[in-house]
Protein backbone atom coordinates (compact mmCIF):
# COMPACT_ATOMS: atom_id res chain seq x y z
CA UNK A 1 0.00 0.00 0.00
CA UNK A 2 1.54 3.29 -1.09
CA UNK A 3 1.51 6.47 0.99
CA UNK A 4 -1.19 8.14 -1.14
CA UNK A 5 -3.57 5.24 -0.59
CA UNK A 6 -2.84 5.20 3.14
CA UNK A 7 -3.37 8.97 3.38
CA UNK A 8 -6.68 8.69 1.52
CA UNK A 9 -7.86 5.93 3.85
CA UNK A 10 -6.91 7.91 6.97
CA UNK A 11 -8.62 11.02 5.63
CA UNK A 12 -11.73 9.03 4.74
CA UNK A 13 -11.84 7.61 8.26
CA UNK A 14 -11.52 11.11 9.77
CA UNK A 15 -14.25 12.45 7.49
CA UNK A 16 -16.56 9.59 8.51
CA UNK A 17 -15.93 10.37 12.19
CA UNK A 18 -16.77 14.03 11.61
CA UNK A 19 -19.98 13.16 9.81
CA UNK A 20 -20.94 10.88 12.71
CA UNK A 21 -20.33 13.71 15.21
CA UNK A 22 -22.40 16.09 13.10
CA UNK A 23 -25.31 13.65 12.92
CA UNK A 24 -25.13 13.15 16.70
CA UNK A 25 -25.26 16.94 17.14
CA UNK A 26 -28.28 17.09 14.86
CA UNK A 27 -30.02 14.39 16.91
CA UNK A 28 -29.13 16.18 20.16
CA UNK A 29 -30.69 19.38 18.86
CA UNK A 30 -33.93 17.51 18.16
CA UNK A 31 -33.89 16.08 21.70
CA UNK A 32 -33.33 19.56 23.19
CA UNK A 33 -36.29 20.89 21.20
CA UNK A 34 -38.48 18.08 22.56
CA UNK A 35 -37.38 18.79 26.15
CA UNK A 36 -37.92 22.52 25.69
CA UNK A 37 -41.43 21.99 24.35
CA UNK A 38 -42.26 19.77 27.33
CA UNK A 39 -40.87 22.38 29.72
CA UNK A 40 -42.83 25.11 27.94
CA UNK A 41 -46.00 23.06 28.38
CA UNK A 42 -45.18 22.52 32.05
CA UNK A 43 -44.52 26.21 32.50
CA UNK A 44 -47.89 27.08 31.01
CA UNK A 45 -49.63 24.51 33.21
CA UNK A 46 -47.94 25.79 36.36
CA UNK A 47 -48.92 29.34 35.52
CA UNK A 48 -52.56 28.23 35.36
CA UNK A 49 -52.49 25.92 38.40
CA UNK A 50 -50.57 28.18 40.75
CA UNK A 51 -51.22 31.86 41.15
CA UNK A 52 -47.96 32.94 39.51
CA UNK A 53 -47.96 36.13 37.50
CA UNK A 54 -47.64 35.30 33.82
CA UNK A 55 -44.96 37.94 33.39
CA UNK A 56 -42.66 36.11 35.84
CA UNK A 57 -43.03 32.77 34.10
CA UNK A 58 -42.63 34.39 30.72
CA UNK A 59 -39.48 36.32 31.57
CA UNK A 60 -37.70 33.66 33.63
CA UNK A 61 -38.95 30.53 31.91
CA UNK A 62 -40.68 31.15 28.62
CA UNK A 63 -38.22 33.48 26.91
CA UNK A 64 -35.14 31.32 27.64
CA UNK A 65 -37.03 28.24 26.41
CA UNK A 66 -38.04 29.96 23.19
CA UNK A 67 -34.45 31.13 22.68
CA UNK A 68 -33.23 27.59 23.34
CA UNK A 69 -35.68 26.18 20.79
CA UNK A 70 -34.56 28.77 18.24
CA UNK A 71 -30.90 28.00 18.88
CA UNK A 72 -31.51 24.25 18.57
CA UNK A 73 -33.34 24.79 15.28
CA UNK A 74 -30.37 26.85 14.11
CA UNK A 75 -28.02 23.97 14.96
CA UNK A 76 -30.27 21.48 13.19
CA UNK A 77 -30.49 23.57 10.05
CA UNK A 78 -26.78 24.48 9.98
CA UNK A 79 -25.51 20.92 10.04
CA UNK A 80 -24.52 20.17 6.48
CA UNK A 81 -21.66 17.68 6.41
CA UNK A 82 -19.46 17.25 3.37
CA UNK A 83 -19.88 13.63 2.40
CA UNK A 84 -17.98 13.20 -0.82
CA UNK A 85 -17.05 14.46 -4.26
CA UNK A 86 -18.94 17.41 -5.66
CA UNK A 87 -19.48 18.52 -9.25
CA UNK A 88 -16.13 20.36 -9.38
CA UNK A 89 -14.01 17.43 -8.21
CA UNK A 90 -15.45 14.70 -10.44
CA UNK A 91 -13.76 16.02 -13.64
CA UNK A 92 -10.44 16.24 -11.76
CA UNK A 93 -10.87 12.63 -10.75
CA UNK A 94 -11.35 11.61 -14.39
CA UNK A 95 -8.18 13.49 -15.47
CA UNK A 96 -5.87 11.93 -12.89
CA UNK A 97 -4.51 8.42 -13.01
CA UNK A 98 -5.12 7.87 -9.32
CA UNK A 99 -8.36 8.52 -7.51
CA UNK A 100 -6.44 8.43 -4.25
CA UNK A 101 -4.28 11.33 -5.44
CA UNK A 102 -7.35 13.49 -6.04
CA UNK A 103 -8.86 12.44 -2.74
CA UNK A 104 -5.71 13.34 -0.83
CA UNK A 105 -5.93 16.78 -2.45
CA UNK A 106 -9.60 17.41 -1.55
CA UNK A 107 -9.94 15.59 1.79
CA UNK A 108 -8.08 18.31 3.75
CA UNK A 109 -10.56 20.93 2.54
CA UNK A 110 -13.54 18.75 3.44
CA UNK A 111 -12.12 17.93 6.85
CA UNK A 112 -11.37 21.60 7.50
CA UNK A 113 -14.86 22.73 6.51
CA UNK A 114 -16.53 20.05 8.63
CA UNK A 115 -14.26 20.95 11.57
CA UNK A 116 -15.27 24.62 11.31
CA UNK A 117 -18.93 23.68 11.20
CA UNK A 118 -18.63 21.35 14.20
CA UNK A 119 -16.97 24.08 16.27
CA UNK A 120 -19.55 26.70 15.27
CA UNK A 121 -22.47 24.43 16.10
CA UNK A 122 -20.85 23.37 19.38
CA UNK A 123 -21.18 26.98 20.61
CA UNK A 124 -24.85 27.08 19.66
CA UNK A 125 -25.49 23.73 21.33
CA UNK A 126 -23.89 24.89 24.58
CA UNK A 127 -25.96 28.09 24.47
CA UNK A 128 -29.14 26.11 23.90
CA UNK A 129 -28.41 23.76 26.80
CA UNK A 130 -27.61 26.71 29.08
CA UNK A 131 -30.92 28.35 28.19
CA UNK A 132 -32.79 25.09 28.85
CA UNK A 133 -31.04 24.73 32.21
CA UNK A 134 -31.89 28.33 33.10
CA UNK A 135 -35.54 27.70 32.31
CA UNK A 136 -35.56 24.47 34.29
CA UNK A 137 -34.10 26.34 37.27
CA UNK A 138 -36.72 29.06 36.89
CA UNK A 139 -39.45 26.45 36.72
CA UNK A 140 -38.19 24.78 39.91
CA UNK A 141 -37.90 28.12 41.67
CA UNK A 142 -41.44 29.09 40.70
CA UNK A 143 -42.76 25.78 42.01
CA UNK A 144 -40.90 26.17 45.29
CA UNK A 145 -41.80 29.83 45.87
CA UNK A 146 -45.47 29.66 44.99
Amino acid sequence: MDSTTKAAELAERRLSQQVEVMMQNRNHSIEVIKIDLLLLTGLAAITRLVSVPASITLVFGGIPLLLSIGTSILVYLNINPILGLNHEEIPRLAEKNSANQVLTEVYPDWIGENHTEINRNRKYTVASLMLTTTSLGALATIILLY
